[in-house]
């Protein structure tokens, strides 16, 4: 009985660290095309300039 707690609560542990892989892996890729307006504060860019360029 006690070796199947622990087969189960082995099994619920792997499974969180596969999710945990996957979120920081897979997921990761989305998040670097994200844009604010920040960016542009940081990078120096005026509106002005922004406007001329489209």
């Amino acid at each position: 009985m006690i070796s199947i707690i622990v087969l189960i609560a082995g099994i619920m542990a792997l499974g969180l660290i596969i999710l945990a892989v996957y979120n920081v892996v897979i997921r990761k890729k989305k998040v670097n095309n994200m844009y604010t307006p920040f960016d542009d504060a940081t990078r120096g860019i005026k509106d002005e300039d922004k406007q001329n360029h489209q």
